[in-house]
C-alpha cells in the first residue's frame, strides 16, 4: 500500500494499543520456555560481558530455577524444568533467517 503525495498524516496522542494474546502460532507448552528463551537470547546476544551483567544473569537463573521448583512441586511434574532447559537451549541456537533476508 502506498500513500499519495497529498495524504495528510496526523498523530492521535490519546490512542492506546491493546495486545490480546492468541493461541494461534504460539508455543503451547509451559510459559517458562518462552520467557527463558527470550531473556537468555538477549543476554547471549548483547549483555554477556561485564561482571554486573553476569551477576544479573545468575540472579535470573536463580529466579527461574525457583519458579520451576515451586511449579514442579505444585504440579508434581518435571515439565517446568524441561521447559526451562529447552528455552535456554533454544536461546543459544543460531538464528536461521529466510533465504531472501540473507545478504548476497
Amino acid at each position: 500500500m502506498q500513500l499519495g503525495p497529498a495524504t495528510r498524516l496526523v498523530i492521535a496522542p490519546r490512542a492506546r494499543l491493546e495486545h490480546w494474546h492468541s493461541p494461534v502460532g504460539r508455543l503451547t507448552d509451559h510459559w517458562l520456555r518462552r520467557e527463558a528463551r527470550g531473556k537468555f537470547f538477549v543476554y547471549h546476544k548483547n549483555w554477556n560481558h561485564g561482571f554486573f551483567n553476569q551477576l544479573c544473569y545468575g540472579w535470573l537463573w536463580a529466579g527461574y530455577s525457583l519458579v520451576a521448583l515451586v511449579s514442579g512441586l505444585r504440579t508434581a511434574s518435571l515439565d517446568p524444568w524441561r521447559a526451562l532447559r529447552t528455552g535456554a537451549a533454544e536461546a543459544n541456537q543460531p538464528i536461521s533467517r529466510p533465504q531472501s533476508a540473507r545478504a548476497t
